[in-house]
Order: C-alpha cells, then sequence, then structure tokens
C-alpha cells in the first residue's frame, strides 16, 4: 500500500510552526535559568540556533509564496516610532 505524503507546503508551515513553539521553549528556559550562568549560556546558544532554524524556515516559505506578510503602513510605523521614542524619553 502507498504511503500518503504531505504537501511540502504542510510540511514545510508545520515545521516553521514547531520552530516557533521552540524558540517560546527555549527563551522561558533561558530566562529561568538566569541563576546559573553556564546553564543560562547554553540556553542562550542553542535559543540562537533555534532562531536561526526559523529564519531560514521562514524564508524557504515565503520564497515560495506560502507565507505571505503585509508591509504596514507608513503612517503605523510612524505612530509606533514615536511611541518608542516618548518611552525611552521617559526613561532618561
Amino acid at each position: 500500500m502507498a504511503k500518503k505524503q504531505l504537501p511540502d507546503e504542510m510540511m514545510l508551515k508545520d515545521a516553521l510552526a514547531c520552530q516557533k513553539e521552540l524558540t517560546n521553549t527555549y527563551n522561558v528556559a533561558s530566562n529561568e535559568t538566569a541563576g546559573n550562568n553556564g546553564l543560562r549560556s547554553d540556553m542562550l546558544h542553542i535559543l540562537m540556533e533555534e532562531h536561526e532554524l526559523q529564519s531560514a524556515m521562514f524564508n524557504a516559505v515565503q520564497s515560495k509564496g506560502w507565507y505571505q506578510t503585509e508591509q504596514a503602513p507608513m503612517q503605523k510605523i510612524q505612530q509606533t516610532l514615536q511611541q518608542f521614542e516618548q518611552a525611552k524619553n521617559q526613561e532618561q
């Protein structure tokens, strides 16, 4: 009996979703190991590797047209920038 295989698009999107979850998990683990510098350093190293994998998967899915992102309107970008600048100035 022939095995049915998921289409490439579904497999890559699933892998991307899993990778996003992994980066979230390693981020939490890095925060929770703050008192153990050796372990925290290892977790941060793994976290960076997972982010690189996630980025590669995102680029693969997007380059095939399977993950569309919308460009933010310039007004929204400017508004967010102003909010950031205001928060930054309040800290000083």
